[in-house]
């Protein structure tokens, strides 16, 4: 997996929901934990990137559900059953 990849698959709207983009995110740290022993330089930055990454996924997840809690469509309303008296 890589950062093309994952772009290609965000403008096709290939992702069905968080979940799926920070699974593909994962395997692009981990083929760079793979192939970059610690210390090599782009190990060092694959963790400056991931670092800063995982705070914004987690804020944007936060936000996300805060947005559907607060949603109209996920009020329950509550119906009067009386009959009415015309």
């Amino acid at each position: 997996m890589d950062f093309s990849t994952i772009r290609r698959k965000l403008e096709v709207g290939m992702y069905a929901n968080f979940s799926e983009l920070n699974d593909d995110m994962l395997l692009v740290r981990d083929n760079c934990y793979s192939y970059n022993p610690p210390g090599h330089d782009a190990r060092r930055d694959c963790d400056e990137v991931f670092a800063f990454y995982q705070m914004e996924y987690e804020k944007t997840v936060e936000k996300w559900n805060k947005s559907q809690q607060l949603s109209p469509s996920n009020k329950k309303i509550k119906l009067d059953k009386s009959p009415s008296r015309s």
